[in-house]
């Protein structure tokens, strides 16, 4: 009897601790994928790339350097990247990217341009960023 209630104790304190530990790693992932959200943006946020997306924004994607706007497109592949391997989250990309994403998936040149790339080596350009793409609405 007890080696029965000893099993039990054991299991419990084994089920709590697993639980415990679930948590705190689930609770740090977020928290990775959170700030590495922010170290993205930053990058954005530079002269270059602030220049390039502003011009996405506002539907004007053509007027962009084409080694600036090869830059960003390469920005968001190394994104879905790191949301592939679940290092940034899915929800994270949604709430600080959506609109520019938006405007890469719906813009006829961005879209020629990267097509033009990709025809030449498909599985080697923005294979991840078009899989991203596709998950945006």
């Amino acid at each position: 009897m007890f080696d029965v209630l000893q099993f039990g104790i054991t299991t419990g304190i084994l089920g709590v601790t697993i639980i415990a530990l679930w948590t705190q790693i689930r609770k740090q992932s977020k928290a990775t994928s959170a700030t590495l959200a922010l170290e993205m943006l930053k990058r954005m946020r530079d002269e270059d790339f602030r220049d390039v997306v502003e011009k996405i924004l506002n539907n004007t994607p053509e007027k962009c350097n084409s080694l600036d706007l090869d830059r960003v497109l390469n920005h968001f592949e190394y994104m879905a990247v790191f949301e592939e391997d679940g290092i940034l989250e899915m929800n994270h990309i949604k709430e600080v990217y959506t609109p520019t994403l938006l405007k890469i998936k719906e813009s006829p040149f961005i879209q020629n341009k990267m097509q033009g790339m990709v025809s030449e080596k498909p599985d080697y350009y923005f294979t991840h960023l078009r899989r991203l793409l596709q998950n945006i609405s």
